[in-house]
């Protein structure tokens, strides 16, 4: 039978253990590219939304991963970015807070791959409000907000998966 100054120590300990696991991981990532699969939004009929994703999300991903990229490493893992699902809403002012709410929309998965294998994924589901990129009558404004989102999708992927 555990007395109360072990049991404490244990649940104490448990944590402590993964943070440290997780630190040195961290410490270690690099990757050697990023690529971007929008072949599941693609599925699902956006074309329009997976080429625009196409030619902004790389360049989002290489600036918000930049300090963990190593391409002379070839033993470093690939990162690729899953899109599965984007939105912009047609909703033109005002502000949300909520998902469920009218705003911009980006979902999908950061993949790391090595070997031709997935060794670990990241789910991203992030959401801007349409009025985040400027005004609705400002020139451009659906590239600035698919820029935008691709931005989020990024910068929260990295987040999650704690880099």
């Amino acid at each position: 039978m555990l007395d109360r100054r072990r049991f404490l120590g244990a649940v104490v300990a448990v944590p402590l253990v993964a943070v440290a696991g997780s630190a040195s991981a961290q410490a270690a990532t690099s990757f050697r590219a990023i690529g971007v699969d929008t072949s599941p939004l693609l599925q699902y009929g956006g074309g329009g939304s997976a080429a625009a994703l196409q030619r902004v999300l790389p360049g989002q991903m290489r600036k918000v991963f930049a300090d963990l990229l190593t391409p002379a490493d070839a033993r470093a893992p690939t990162l690729v970015a899953r899109i599965r699902y984007m939105s912009l809403t047609s909703y033109a002012g005002g502000y949300t807070v909520d998902a469920i709410g009218p705003n911009d929309t980006i979902e999908g998965d950061g993949i790391v791959m090595s070997g031709g294998r997935e060794i670990a994924s990241t789910h991203v589901l992030t959401t801007l409000s349409p009025s985040y990129s400027g005004a609705y009558y400002t020139e451009g404004i659906d590239a600035i907000r698919v820029d935008s989102l691709a931005y989020q999708f990024a910068y929260w992927l990295r987040r999650e998966m704690n880099l």
